[in-house]
């Protein structure tokens, strides 16, 4: 019975750190795509898009690169499934990746799920993750750069 319990409660505790480090991954990524942004977009988005993020490089000397940055889920669930990031830039970037898995989006449950609020300049993410048992909800913060116009 030791055995058996001692099992159970170390694949919870695997389980927990698995979504833990989920909601890590997906806020680095989305933190670092705030910092650089110029314009932040949460509303009246069509799913599955959740959040996009847009930004002009502008090198002296150069023409201006335009970059948008859109984070998307996928693979949704029940609820449940992955969110991807998505760089496109002018210059000829589209690149793909996953952010995290295991992320609980659902709109009709408005009060659980993973949601997105922006007040220029602060965008307000909460992101849930589900795996068997172990589930975790965790509130994020983050400042958008300041304008450095010329």
């Amino acid at each position: 019975m030791t055995v058996f319990q001692a099992t159970r409660t170390t694949a919870a505790g695997d389980a927990y750190l698995y979504v833990v480090r989920q909601l890590q991954g997906a806020s680095y990524w989305i933190g670092r795509d705030t910092q650089m942004a110029e314009s932040v977009i949460v509303d009246n988005l069509t799913f599955p898009n959740f959040i996009i993020f847009g930004w002009t490089e502008q090198d002296p000397g150069e023409d201006p690169v335009h970059h948008t940055v859109t984070y998307s889920f996928t693979d949704l669930s029940h609820g449940i499934g992955n969110l991807n990031r998505n760089h496109w830039s002018d210059a000829g970037l589209n690149e793909d990746m996953l952010v995290a898995r295991s992320i609980y989006y659902d709109p009709d449950d408005p009060a659980g799920t993973s949601r997105a609020s922006y007040a220029d300049p602060v965008l307000t993410v909460t992101l849930c993750s589900r795996q068997d048992t172990a589930a975790e909800t965790r509130e994020y913060t983050f400042a958008r750069r300041p304008d450095f116009g010329p």
